[in-house]
């Protein structure tokens, strides 16, 4: 993970993983880091096999 990119999304995300109102990573423990950043991982493969799915076309020539 490189960076969160600011978004009333990521925000929430964040949030529901920190210990108070405010994303502050250093307070969190390893337990909420690792949620966080498998949720985020999660997400991302999401979107990806999102951004693929229009490209995987039946050929002209294909049966079904």
């Amino acid at each position: 993970m490189k960076y969160l990119i600011p978004s009333d999304e990521n925000k929430g995300l964040a949030l529901k993983y920190s210990t108070g109102t405010q994303f502050n990573p250093y307070l969190m423990s390893a337990n909420q880091i690792i949620m966080l950043v498998d949720t985020m991982a999660k997400l991302q493969e999401r979107e990806q096999e999102e951004k693929e799915s229009p490209k995987k076309k039946k050929s002209w020539f294909s049966m079904g």
